[in-house]
């Protein structure tokens, strides 16, 4: 798997929020910043980079339909991170890119517009390790979260530890640095779990191999009322919603990652969770809906 960065392209782009049915907001949402409950939970969206991916990316599937979606040849989408205030911890979600080489991630300067200083951070959780979600865990080779648990599911940090990383090759070696760093500054105070595991009240982790070899989600469960972060379980939320057995190259295993967002979207249909996406267009939050072909996302609006 490796990342083509020469074909993001970033730009801040203005994003509207209106009251959505049926779920409940809080007032003052920025166009970086976004409340809502979910049962006594408050979760915040929290955008780190705007982003444009190609077509180029796709992995597989028909060239018209491919064609048919992407019409342009390119669909913007987003870097989210997200937290989950439950009255007890406050709960950080993937970290974004950082400040890095990788481009000027704006989670922290998002966090400040939220109320929250890194030091109010308890849990860190980390759906896989990728740079564009563990990036502004360490600035400067320090940990950014000062008081923060980190934790990862125990396959996938075995993907990105000193001995993983040093059979990589040195083209996409530079992609796993931050996880690797990550593992260094936040020593002693990192935890792994198995997913499926509850991780505290209300919070559980869900297994989504495929996108990566550990690759997990995070279900929020409070007053019968159920958040479902489904992390990189697609990229492209316009096409992969109608056709997620289509894969892109970011996918470490794309048959695997195809049959596991086929059957994550199905559960969280039937369920009908409020899920929330990395890489869906800010804030990432809506419904999906099982179509005859597929499945459609109702974003909050």
């Amino acid at each position: 798997m490796k990342y083509h960065l020469k074909r993001f392209m970033f730009s801040i782009t203005a994003v509207s929020i209106l009251l959505a049915s049926g779920i409940l907001f809080a007032a003052g949402q920025t166009s970086e910043s976004f409340k809502m409950k979910v049962g006594k939970f408050e979760i915040i969206a929290l955008l780190d980079s705007e982003i444009e991916m190609n077509a180029s990316l796709v992995k597989n599937g028909d060239p018209a339909i491919i064609k048919q979606y992407m019409p342009a040849g390119k669909a913007s989408c987003s870097i989210n991170a997200f937290v989950v205030k439950t009255g007890k911890l406050n709960i950080l979600i993937d970290s974004g890119m950082g400040e890095s080489k990788f481009g000027n991630g704006k989670l922290l300067k998002n966090l400040k517009k939220a109320d929250i200083n890194p030091e109010d951070i308890d849990i860190i959780l980390i759906t896989h390790g990728h740079f564009d979600h563990v990036g502004g865990l360490v600035k400067d080779g320090k940990p950014v979260f000062s008081k923060a648990k980190l934790m990862f599911s125990k396959k996938e940090i075995t993907t990105f530890d000193d001995k993983a990383i040093s059979k990589l090759p040195a083209d996409v070696k530079g992609y796993y640095e931050p996880a690797n760093a990550a593992l260094k500054a936040y020593k002693g105070r990192i935890e792994t779990f198995t997913p499926g595991s509850k991780i505290a009240e209300g919070v559980s982790s869900v297994e989504m191999y495929g996108h990566t070899p550990g690759n997990v989600g995070f279900l929020f469960e409070s007053s019968g009322e159920t958040f479902f972060m489904l992390g990189d379980l697609l990229h492209i939320a316009p096409l992969q919603f109608p056709h997620p057995e289509i894969s892109l190259v970011y996918d470490t295993d794309t048959v695997k990652s195809a049959r596991m967002r086929s059957k994550i979207l199905n559960w969280a249909s039937s369920k009908k969770f409020i899920v929330a996406g990395s890489h869906i267009q800010f804030p990432g939050i809506g419904m999906v809906k099982k179509e005859k072909t597929g499945f459609s996302f109702s974003p909050v609006k």
